[in-house]
């Protein structure tokens, strides 16, 4: 069962090879949402990085879009938008860690600080709740 949503972020330092994540976290625990592999995919160039970035999500459980998490996103949206600049991607992937009872793993803390009930860590901090 999922403990952890991986950020965006942190899957990103994962497919470029500064961390890996199965060496620190048990990844049965890590889930992604579907806004991260959205985000992914945004950014990838050529096959080898198509091949590379499917085989890295398949590892994981994927958190998809529910009419609960959209419904969280829209309130987190209407909280935090104007006074914290959240913006759309943040606040789903936030709203899957809600509804779920996920600790996010981020390194943007700062996009994600001030949700009310959110728990976020750094990759660090993951690594060293395991030990």
């Amino acid at each position: 069962m999922a403990k952890y949503l991986i950020d965006t972020n942190v899957l990103i330092d994962e497919l470029r090879g500064k961390i890996t994540i199965a060496d620190r976290l048990p990844l049965e625990q890590c889930a992604l949402s579907f806004v991260t592999i959205g985000e992914l995919w945004q950014g990838i160039k050529t096959k080898e990085e198509v091949k590379i970035t499917t085989k890295v999500v398949e590892a994981f459980t994927i958190i998809w879009g529910t009419q609960e998490i959209t419904e969280t996103a829209i309130d987190l949206m209407h909280k935090y938008t104007r006074a914290q600049g959240l913006y759309l991607n943040d606040a789903l992937i936030a709203a899957a860690a809600l509804t779920n009872d996920l600790t996010l793993i981020t390194e943007n803390q700062k996009h994600f600080r001030s949700i009310d009930g959110l728990t976020t860590i750094t990759f660090l901090e993951a690594n060293n709740s395991q030990s």
